[in-house]
């Protein structure tokens, strides 16, 4: 993950942006949990503001925010947008 918060968003297009974010999420979050989410159907509507939205919200294991998951969310937010 720290070498993709490595590249410029000025490197790096917006789409390959995009990409690199919902990969992240999809590994660590699991494929089954992304079909389902309301994260994948602004994904597919292109409303990135909302996606960056959802995506912040899936910051806990087991019932508890962690800051990791937090960092981690957040910084897909910033490369979704």
């Amino acid at each position: 993950m720290r070498g993709l918060l490595a590249l410029s968003p000025c490197l790096v297009e917006e789409q390959d942006r995009r990409v690199a974010a919902l990969i992240s999420f999809a590994y660590n979050c699991g494929l089954g949990n992304y079909r389902i989410s309301t994260l994948r159907k602004r994904v597919n509507a292109r409303d990135w503001s909302g996606a960056a939205e959802e995506i912040v919200k899936w910051n806990k294991a087991f019932g508890r925010v962690l800051s990791g998951l937090t960092r981690r969310r957040m910084a897909e937010a910033l490369m979704l947008k």
